[in-house]
This record gives C-alpha cells, structure tokens and sequence, in this order.
C-alpha cells in the first residue's frame, strides 16, 4: 500500500493540506492515521514520519517530534529533510554540535537546502563560530518561511559588497529589535564605502540611528520602501558577511549607540548620586521562558542604591509592587528607545533577562547582567559568561531547574562587591 492507493492518497493529501495551513493537530492526527497502515514501503513512511515530526515540532512536542525524526531516518537514511528535522530537535536541546553533523550529513543528500544551511547557521553561532555562521545564514531568504524575517521583495541588486562608487545603497530592517540593535554597529563601516546609506528603521528606533555618522534613517512603515530611492538593497543581517567582518574585532565596537542623551529627559539630575541600577523582569512575547517575575527580582533590595524598573508593558498588579516596595518606574513612561537610552545612560548597571533592552545596554557599554534560561538564544552561545558582542555584559544561565531569584541573589552579591 503506498501514496497510490486513493484511500492512501486522499489521506496523505489531506494532512499535507492541514500542515501547510498550520493546522498542526489535525496534520498530526491525519498522519498518525496514515502511518497506522500496516504495509507502506519505507521511502512514504520515512516522508510521512518526516511530516509528522515537523507538525510535533510546531505544537512544541519535543520528544515526539525527535521519535518521528529519528524513526524517519532509519526507514530513509537518505532522505535529507529527515536528518535536518533531527538536527532542530537536537539544536532545541542545545546540542549543537550534534545539530551541526546532520546538519552536514544532510547538505551531503541536498547541497542546496536552505532549511539544512539556515539551522546550521544557528548552531555554528552557538558554538562560537561567527564568521562560517554570516556565511551560512545568507541561506536564510531561500527558506520557504523567510518572510518571518522580512516581508518585502526588491526588483532591485542585492549589495554583495563591491564598491558603491556614489550610490545609494538601503539596508533593511529584519526580525526584532533586539537583532536590529545588536547589528547596528555595522551601519557606520557600511558608511565609510563611498556611497549613500539609509537604514530602514522601526520607529521606536529612530532616536538611537538619527545620530549615527553617515547615515539616514528612514522610518519603517507597513510597506516597502520606494525602490526609485535606491540603487542596491542588503539586509542589516547581512553586513558582517559580505563587508568580511573578523568576529575577533567585535568587542572593540563598543560602544556603537551614539551617547548623545537629550534634554528633556533629565534622569540624572533626577536621580541624584548614589549607586543606580535598572533592572527588567519580562519583555519577550516572541519566546516567554525568557521570562522571570519581578517578585524574583525582590532580592536587589537588599543593594544599597536606587532601584529603576526600566520595563515598558506592565500590569496593574506589577504597579502595585513597584510602589509597595519603593522601586521607580521609569519605563512605562518611556515612548522609545531614546528615553531608554537616556535612562541607561544615567545609571551604573544594568540587570535584565534577555530582551531589547540588554542589547542597548550592551551597545552603550553599560554594565550588564543579563540572565538566560537554558537553552538560550544561540546570539549568546553555550556555556559563556561573557559575550564578544557586549564586552560590559555579564552572563548568569539558569540550569537544571534553578530559579530566578536564585540567581537575582547571586547577581546582587557581585553587584555588591563593585560594580
């Protein structure tokens, strides 16, 4: 019995139809049934398990999705979707060096797998491989999902890094502010090359890019740029591949925000002397396990020093604790990142779990504790206390079932110490 038979057929179709609709469960329902056939061949069983893994893996079924993968490639050892799905799951357990071998097995069945050369990507930058990591990632456009990162198409060339000669050359924004913030700092080198830059900029950014030498900042809006204002486009993420950037010269960029605090904010003369540290609990709705509580924070009051909670969003209930226990709430008052910035600029330190606001700490050069919870974005690479992109930042991870307000304690006894 295979794909032929049109009970088989019709089954099949189905639940490739639900999981292109990302209907997860009932693609994962309707595969299970098809696989529950006691005679289809291996090469439809592997394509099958195949199909189901990648709907577990939607629904965020780990284990499940791992079985499908690993069962796939038993039936079909050269069926390279399979051991690319195999290599996610291991790279979702922050095992990416096992990640990187399927990944590699794969490419050898299908060189030109975007998916295969985009997930390698990641994991090469968790193990610390930058430079392999920028080249890889220029895959990430041809993957079927790349919208994710950038909505837009341009008729226009794409920058490949030869001379500009005059013209004008737009580099877009992509994926959140946190990647925009951290790729900044490439913007200026991009500068240097005799031509004309504009930066595609979401507008709560706009205040941190209007200052940068050589650059214009245009506002991102619902639609795509004109393209008769440009000659040659190139995604932000892109800059450190095609200007052949060494990872090596990353920590010497910092500072890269321009410090340029305006008027009207006047955080230090608020805030007076005296140890000042800003803290964020919360902020990521693209992945909550970032996520702490500002309860778990609490133990930052036994730090002599003014406490500012630079969080944007926050609930009633949080409100409540703010003033229940004296911490300032700076940043629901904040319309961008600009009052961010001022406000970090007028503190000593910085406590934060992984959001924006890490990064422009990190970009300012501030001194950063930033806390993950394992495993964590590959941006922060495995097993490291510090980060060759922000120099100031320190890094605690939370293993093991370790709890937030353990490491706020930890965090607030080497604060203690001297920041």
């Amino acid at each position: 019995m295979d794909r032929y038979d049109p009970n088989m057929s019709h089954l099949t179709t189905d639940a490739d139809n639900a999981l292109s609709r990302r209907d997860y469960h009932t693609a994962a329902t309707l595969y299970l049934k098809a696989l529950d056939r006691p005679s289809i061949g291996p090469y439809l069983r592997a394509a099958l398990l195949t199909n189901l893994g990648l709907a577990w893996q939607y629904l965020d079924e780990v284990e499940k999705a791992t079985a499908c993968f690993e069962d796939a490639v038993a039936a079909n050892p050269r069926l390279a979707s399979a051991r690319t799905g195999l290599g996610v799951m291991y790279a979702r357990r922050a095992r990416h060096a096992e990640a990187l071998e399927l990944y590699d097995q794969a490419l050898l069945l299908d060189a030109t797998s975007a998916i295969a050369h985009a997930n390698r990507a990641l994991s090469l930058e968790a193990l610390g491989q930058l430079e392999e990591a920028w080249k890889e990632s220029e895959w990430r456009y041809a993957i079927p999902t790349a919208t994710s990162f950038y909505p837009y198409r341009y008729t226009k060339p794409k920058w490949k890094g030869e001379p500009l000669q005059g013209r004008a050359v737009l580099v877009h924004r992509e994926q959140g502010f946190g990647d925009v913030i951290q790729y900044l700092r490439f913007l200026p080198l991009l500068a240097r090359l005799d031509g004309r830059v504009s930066f595609e900029c979401p507008a709560l950014l706009l205040p941190l890019v209007s200052s940068m030498p050589g650059v214009e900042a245009i506002p991102a809006e619902s639609r795509p740029v004109a393209e008769e204002t440009f000659d040659c486009y190139v995604p932000l993420l892109s800059l450190p591949h095609v200007l052949e950037f060494r990872a090596a010269d990353l920590p010497a960029m910092c500072p890269y925000v321009p410090a340029n605090p305006s008027d009207e904010n006047g955080f230090s003369a608020r805030w007076g002397s005296g140890l000042k540290i800003g803290f964020i609990w919360s902020g990521s709705a693209f992945d909550r396990t970032r996520n702490a509580d500002l309860a778990d924070f609490l133990p930052l009051l036994d730090l002599n020093a003014r406490l500012v909670s630079l969080q944007r969003e926050i609930a009633q209930s949080e409100e409540r604790q703010l003033s229940e226990h004296g911490l300032e709430d700076a940043g629901s008052a904040f319309r961008h990142f600009g009052d961010t910035r001022d406000a970090i600029l007028a503190l000593d330190a910085v406590v934060t779990v992984d959001t924006a606001v890490a990064h422009l700490a990190g970009a300012l050069a501030k001194p950063t504790w930033l806390l993950l919870n394992e495993p964590a974005a590959v941006r922060w690479m495995m097993n490291r206390a510090d980060s060759p992109w922000y120099p100031t930042m320190r890094i605690h991870r939370k293993r093991d079932g370790e709890h937030w307000r353990k490491m706020i304690i930890n965090v607030t006894r080497e604060i203690a110490r001297g920041v």
